[in-house]
């Protein structure tokens, strides 16, 4: 944008001063923008933190992944040569079956 011209008409008009308002937005925007990095900038830099500690005490594989259990419950863990559904505890079908009422529609009618 190279330009913008302005017609005042009226009292109100010619006191506004376009100028001043937007630089005060985006003043304003700038000065948000700067406060919200500083906050992303400290949150990366405390999981980096949490990152490296887990990698210090996590177990390493042969291949070199490192892991580290988090949260530990008394969950069935799969075995070698099973597959998801055979280990899966909780599955809630979503297909539909005779267990399953129908639902009737209101006539057009009503």
């Amino acid at each position: 944008m190279i330009s913008v011209t302005i017609a005042r008409k009226g009292a109100k008009a010619k006191k506004f001063d376009a100028v001043k308002v937007f630089n005060d937005y985006y003043e304003k925007e700038l000065t948000l923008q700067k406060e919200k990095e500083a906050k992303n900038s400290l949150v990366k830099k405390e999981k980096i933190i949490i990152l490296n500690q887990a990698k210090l005490s996590g177990i390493k594989s042969k291949s070199g992944l490192i892991t580290k259990v988090i949260s530990s419950k008394n969950v069935k863990k799969p075995t070698i040569g099973s597959s998801y559904r055979d280990w899966e505890t909780d599955r809630k079908s979503t297909r539909l079956n005779s267990s399953h009422l129908k639902l009737s529609r209101m006539p057009s009618s009503a």
